[in-house]
């Protein structure tokens, strides 16, 4: 009698986890189906004054924002996001990684010679920009090739 009640009481917690897993999975799905791409900034590059340039757009789901490595003008860096943003950070790495990657801004464009500099290592899923391609990171000029052969 005592097992079968350490195997219930195992069983009602093994149930309650898959429980909580599958509505966490499913609450995260909705709320990236209604979220969006929207511009966001590195802060790898900044204007003279010192604030952060727009040159990223990065998959924000619906009510989530998280950013896992932000550089502050001091040069260090932090994540920035609000509360449910970090409540759902596994999601979105994932999410960001696999399915809704983040792509340069075509509001600032990149020479050869920035290129070679501008290192976005701290996201997931990216190394260095000249393997951009390899993570399907679209240049700002690939946007406009892309539109011509449609």
């Amino acid at each position: 009698m005592h097992q079968s009640g350490k195997r219930r009481t195992f069983r009602w917690v093994v149930s309650v986890v898959a429980f909580l897993v599958l509505a966490y999975v499913v609450s995260y799905c909705v709320l990236s189906l209604l979220g969006g791409y929207y511009y966001n900034q590195s802060g790898e590059v900044r204007y003279s004054g010192g604030l952060a340039a727009t040159d990223l757009v990065m998959y924000q789901p619906r009510f989530l924002g998280w950013q896992p490595r932000f550089r502050r003008v001091d040069g260090t860096y932090t994540s920035r996001g609000n509360t449910l943003g970090y409540f759902y950070s596994p999601m979105i790495y994932l999410d960001r990684r696999f399915v809704h990657r983040t792509r340069l801004s075509s509001l600032f464009s990149l020479s050869e010679e920035r290129l070679e500099w501008f290192d976005l290592s701290h996201f997931p899923g990216f190394d260095r920009v000249t393997t951009y391609k390899s993570h399907g990171v679209i240049l700002p000029d690939e946007v406009n090739e892309t539109r011509e052969t449609r």
